[in-house]
């Protein structure tokens, strides 16, 4: 069984929704960032980076990175039709999305909501702000689209979407 260890405002959430969403088995293990419990001895015995999201495969393999723990989980369960089939453009667009997502868009955002953890300089925060916007603008420019395109996967039978982005 699959060990997410999640916490509020984290990128647990895209791995848990998939979980859900396709049925399998997993414990969720709630870790509490402001009662520092990911710096604990017992998480850091599971994850030495103390980072969350932390994922342990059922073999017993620790992934980190949220778009990593996405990929896997799509290529370990292919029935449930959570990706174009590999090796196709819509594959190869589906996959830009997901890594530009954690790469690009999550970094940027956590920049412009939390631009003071970004400097040791509390007057730093707000160009930190203003440089984040510009590279979300910039990156909204510069691609091919100003807007993800969402589409829902059309091969899915629950009666819950399955959301393909970028594809």
């Amino acid at each position: 069984m699959y060990k997410l260890y999640w916490a509020q405002g984290s990128g647990a959430m895209a791995p848990q929704a998939l979980f859900e969403e396709i049925g399998a088995e997993y414990e969720k293990i709630v870790i509490d960032i402001e009662k520092e419990e990911h710096k604990s001895d017992a998480f850091l015995s599971v994850n030495p980076m103390g980072q969350i999201p932390a994922l342990v495969l059922p073999d017993g393999t620790l992934m980190t990175e949220t778009a990593a723990m996405l990929a896997h989980i799509v290529d370990r369960h292919p029935e449930a039709k959570l990706a174009p089939p590999a090796g196709g453009a819509e594959s190869a667009r589906f996959f830009r999305w997901l890594f530009f997502l954690s790469s690009s868009v999550y970094p940027t955002v956590l920049r412009f909501y939390y631009s003071e953890r970004h400097s040791t300089d509390p007057s730093a925060a707000e160009g930190i702000k203003a440089a984040a916007g510009w590279i979300w603008t910039n990156n909204s420019r510069s691609s091919k689209t100003h807007s993800i395109r969402v589409r829902i996967w059309p091969a899915r039978r629950s009666a819950r979407p399955t959301f393909c982005f970028g594809c």
